[in-house]
C-alpha cells in the first residue's frame, strides 16, 4: 500500500510539476515578461494576434478537432484494424497544415501570405537569386567565388540547390503561362506593395509556390514517424505521437521555413536507417540504398546534413552496443555508412567534374562565414535547451530527458528494451550537441530536425506515467502486441499533459509568429459603396472608374476614387488629380500611384483611392477638378471611354464649403 502510495505521489508531483511550468510559460508569453522570456542579447519577435469572432471561432474548431482526435485513440480497445490506422494517418497529414494555417489566420485575412513573405524574405536570399539566374551552368560554377557576396545570410553559407530549385520552378511555370499569370497575380496580392516584385514576371513569382508548398507538406512527417513509433514503443504510443505531431509549436511558428523540410528529412532518413539495421536478409538494401539516395540529394541544399550523418550513427551504434548481437550490428552498420558515402561522393564528384566545384570547398567557406556572423550569448548552454522545449514543446522536452535518465537507469540495471535506447540515444545526442557548443543561439529553427522524434521519445515517458507499457520488443515491427490504454483513474495523465503542450503549441504559434514584415494588403472588395455618386469611364483595357465622393472644406478638397479592375494590369500606371480654378489654371495637384499600386489589382476588384488637395484663400470660382491615368515612366496618358479633352475627366466642384 505504501509502495503504490509513493508511486502515485511521484507520479503526481512530475505531472503537476510539468504542467504547472508550462502553464507558466504560457501566461508570461501572453504578458510578454519577464524581459529574458524570448531571449537575451536577441529577442523573438511578438506578435499580439488581434481576436475577433471569426478568428476565436478558427481556433475554438481547431481545439475541438483536436481534442476529438485525442480522444479517439485513447478509448480502451484491444486492436485498431488497418482502416482506422489509415485514417488516423490521413488525420495527422491533412491537420498539420490545417493547424498552421488556423495560426495563420490570426495575423492576417488571407492565412497563406505567411508563407509567401517567408519565402520571399530577402534575408534568406534564395528565391530573389533563384529567379534573377540567367545562365544554370554559370551560376554552379561561381557559386563558391560568389558565396560571400549573395543577399541573404542563408544562401551566403549553404550550397547552389535551393536557388537552382527556384530557377527551375520559374521556367516549369513558364510553360503554362495562363495559370501562372493568374498563381503570380494572386500571390503578388499578397505583399503587392513591395517594389521588389515589380520587375519580376508572373511566372518568377509563381515559383514562391515551391517553399510555399511545404505547409502542405509537412504533414507527410506523420508517416515515418510512425513507422519509428511501431519499431520501437507500442502502438498506443504510436497512436498518440501522431495526435501529438501536428501542434509541434515550431511548425506552428516557421510556417513554410525551409526548416521545417531538413524536420521531415531527418524522420525519412532515420527511418530508412532504422529498417536497413533491423530487416532480415536481402530486404534491408532497399532501406539502405534509398538513405544513401535521400542524403546525396539534401547535401545539395544544405551542409547541417551533416549533422543528420552523425544523428543517424550516434543513434545506430548506441542500439547495436545494446540491442543486436555485435558482429552482425557492425556489419549492418558498415554496410548503410557505406551507401552513404557511395552515393554522396558519386554526385559531388559528378558536380566536380562537370562544373569545376569542389563540395569541400563550399563547406569551407559557409562554415568561415557562420563563424564570423555566429550570434552568441553567455548563458547558450541553458537557454539552448530553454529554446528547444519552446519550439517542440516543453512537455515533451521535460518527459523526454527525464526518460532517458530513467532508461539509463535500466540500461545500467540490464533491463533496457528497444525503446529504452530511442529514449536515451535522444536524450544523450541532444545534451552533447548543446556542450558542443556548435550553435550558441537562435536555435529554434535547428532544434526542429531533434523536436518529433523528441516528441516521441516524451510521449513513451508519458505513457510509462500513465501506466500501461509503452514498448515493445525489437524485431516484432508492425506486429508488436497492442497495448491497451490504462484504466480511467490513469488517463487524467495523458489529458492534462496532452492539454497543457496544447495549450502552449497555440499560444506560441500565435504569439511568436505572424507576418514577417509589412503589413498586408487591404482585403479585396467588389462593391461600391453605397453612397458613391457613380461615373462610368474606361482608361485603356483593363481599368474603370465607377464613382467618387467630393468634400469642399474651406482650406481643402477631400476626394474618394473608386476603381474597378476590368482584367489582371501588369503595368504600373499612376494617377494624376488636378484642382483647375475658373481660368483653367491649375491651383493644386497630386501625381502618384494609387494606394494599392495597379499591377495588384485583381479582375472584379474595387479600389479605393483618397485624395487631399489644399485650397488658398481668394481662389476664383469655379473650381474643378481632372483626372485620369498615365503610364510611368514613358507619362503617356491612358485613352478614356467615352473621349474626354486631354484624356482627363472632369468632375465639377461646388463653390460652397459645408
Amino acid at each position: 500500500m505504501r509502495k503504490k502510495f509513493r508511486t502515485f505521489s511521484l507520479r503526481f508531483a512530475t505531472v503537476m510539476a510539468i504542467a504547472g511550468s508550462t502553464l507558466w510559460y504560457v501566461v508570461a508569453l501572453i504578458q510578454d515578461r519577464p524581459s529574458w522570456l524570448r531571449g537575451v542579447s536577441w529577442q523573438w519577435g511578438r506578435f499580439t494576434p488581434t481576436l475577433t469572432g471569426t478568428r476565436l471561432a478558427l481556433l475554438l474548431g481547431l481545439a475541438v478537432i483536436w481534442l476529438l482526435a485525442l480522444a479517439w485513440v485513447t478509448r480502451r480497445r484491444a486492436t485498431w484494424s488497418r482502416r482506422q490506422i489509415g485514417l488516423l494517418l490521413l488525420w495527422s497529414i491533412l491537420f498539420t497544415p490545417t493547424a498552421q494555417l488556423v495560426i495563420a489566420a490570426q495575423h492576417r485575412v488571407q492565412p497563406l501570405s505567411v508563407a509567401f513573405l517567408t519565402t520571399t524574405l530577402p534575408k534568406l536570399g534564395f528565391f530573389y537569386d533563384g529567379v534573377r539566374i540567367s545562365d544554370p551552368n554559370t551560376y554552379i560554377r561561381e557559386h563558391v567565388e560568389n558565396m560571400p557576396t549573395y543577399l541573404g545570410v542563408h544562401q551566403r553559407t549553404q550550397p547552389f540547390g535551393w536557388s537552382l530549385a527556384f530557377w527551375a520552378a520559374w521556367r516549369v511555370w513558364e510553360r503554362f503561362p495562363t495559370v501562372a499569370d493568374r498563381v503570380g497575380q494572386w500571390l503578388l496580392r499578397y505583399d503587392c506593395t513591395a517594389y521588389n516584385f515589380h520587375d519580376m514576371s508572373r511566372a518568377q513569382i509563381a515559383s514562391a509556390t515551391l517553399q510555399m508548398s511545404l505547409v502542405f507538406l509537412s504533414g507527410l512527417g506523420a508517416i515515418p514517424l510512425f513507422g519509428l513509433a511501431r519499431r520501437f514503443f507500442s502502438p498506443a504510443v504510436a497512436r498518440l505521437a501522431l495526435v501529438a505531431y501536428p501542434l509541434i509549436p515550431g511548425f506552428l511558428v516557421f510556417q513554410a521555413y525551409i526548416d521545417v523540410l531538413y524536420a521531415l528529412v531527418t524522420l525519412v532518413v532515420l527511418w530508412l536507417a532504422v529498417e536497413a539495421l533491423m530487416r532480415p536478409g536481402r530486404r534491408a538494401w532497399w532501406p539502405a540504398v534509398g538513405l544513401g539516395g535521400v542524403m546525396a540529394f539534401i547535401s545539395l541544399f544544405s551542409i547541417g546534413v551533416l549533422i543528420n550523418i552523425v544523428f543517424i550513427n550516434f543513434f545506430l551504434i548506441l542500439y547495436i552496443a545494446l540491442r543486436q548481437p555485435t558482429w552482425p550490428g557492425v556489419r549492418r552498420w558498415v554496410g548503410i555508412n557505406a551507401a552513404m558515402g557511395a552515393a554522396l561522393l558519386a554526385l559531388w564528384l559528378a558536380v566536380w567534374f562537370i562544373w569545376g566545384v569542389f563540395g569541400l570547398d563550399i563547406l569551407a567557406v559557409g562554415q568561415g562565414i557562420h563563424a564570423d556572423i555566429r550570434i552568441t550569448y553567455p548563458v547558450w548552454l541553458l537557454f539552448n535547451l530553454y529554446d528547444a522545449g519552446i519550439f517542440m514543446g516543453l512537455p515533451w522536452l521535460l518527459l523526454a530527458l527525464g526518460g532517458g535518465g530513467w532508461s539509463l537507469w535500466r540500461v545500467l540495471r540490464r533491463r533496457h528494451q528497444a525503446g529504452d535506447v530511442w529514449l536515451l540515444g535522444w536524450s544523450l545526442f541532444l545534451l552533447l550537441l548543446n556542450a558542443s557548443g556548435q550553435v550558441r543561439a537562435e536555435t529554434g529553427r535547428l532544434w526542429l530536425f531533434l523536436a518529433v522524434p523528441g516528441m516521441l521519445a516524451g510521449v513513451a515517458t508519458l505513457a510509462r506515467i500513465g501506466g500501461w507499457p509503452p514498448i515493445c520488443e525489437p524485431g516484432t515491427g508492425y506486429q508488436a502486441p497492442d497495448a491497451d490504454m490504462p484504466a480511467a483513474p490513469r488517463r487524467w495523465v495523458l489529458y492534462l499533459v496532452f492539454v497543457v503542450f496544447g495549450l502552449q503549441a497555440v499560444v506560441t504559434g500565435c504569439f511568436l509568429s505572424g507576418p514577417p514584415r509589412g503589413a498586408a494588403a487591404p482585403e479585396r472588395q467588389t462593391r461600391l459603396p453605397m453612397s458613391s455618386l457613380p461615373l462610368d469611364y474606361r482608361l485603356g483595357d483593363g481599368i474603370a472608374l465607377q464613382g467618387y465622393n467630393v468634400t469642399r472644406q474651406a482650406d481643402a478638397v477631400d476626394l474618394t476614387l473608386y476603381w474597378r479592375s476590368l482584367g489582371w494590369v501588369y503595368a504600373d500606371e499612376l494617377v494624376f488629380v488636378h484642382l483647375l480654378d475658373g481660368r483653367n489654371q491649375t491651383v493644386s495637384q497630386q501625381d502618384r500611384p494609387p494606394q494599392l499600386p495597379t499591377w495588384c489589382w485583381t479582375p472584379g476588384e474595387v479600389v479605393t483611392d483618397h485624395y487631399v488637395l489644399g485650397v488658398n484663400a481668394g481662389i476664383q470660382h469655379p473650381l474643378h477638378l481632372e483626372i485620369g491615368m498615365y503610364s510611368w515612366p514613358a507619362g503617356t496618358r491612358l485613352p478614356v471611354t467615352p473621349a474626354v479633352s486631354n484624356d482627363a475627366i472632369v468632375i465639377p466642384l461646388p463653390d460652397t464649403t459645408p
